[in-house]
């Protein structure tokens, strides 16, 4: 994490499913975060995927759905996931993160601590459960 942006770092067997050593989300993109929320419960399958889709177990990687939208997974434990909505651009493309929140930290203490470092604009923050 920066002062400007929320980074997601993945190692071992992860980068090999999500395809990737991290990602960067500026806070000047977020649009929304919410805590469990009910997307992933339901694990649907839809549009191509890469990455690892184990329903009930793990859902990693991108899904590029047929409407143009993309999303990323990374989730072992529903209970613990949050959502960030962003505006996608040339930096960011795809439109939705779906994480799992490392141990020690809760879904709530990480929503808070994006909606409080986004820039300029008041944040959605929804609770979902599920």
């Amino acid at each position: 994490e920066t002062e400007n942006a929320l980074v997601l770092q993945f190692t071992g067997w992860d980068r090999l499913l999500v395809l990737r050593t991290s990602i960067t989300i500026p806070y000047s993109q977020i649009t929304a975060a919410s805590v469990r929320p009910e997307v992933v419960q339901h694990w649907y399958p839809q549009g191509a995927k890469v990455g690892a889709n184990i329903p009930g177990i793990v859902k990693k990687g991108t899904w590029y759905y047929w409407n143009g939208t993309s999303e990323f997974f990374f989730v072992c434990n529903t209970e613990r996931t949050i959502r960030i909505d962003v505006t996608p651009n040339s930096d960011v493309s795809i439109g939705k993160f779906t994480i799992e929140v490392p141990e020690g930290d809760t879904p709530e203490q990480w929503v808070e601590r994006i909606r409080g470092r986004i820039v300029n604009r008041a944040p959605t923050v929804q609770r979902h459960e599920g």
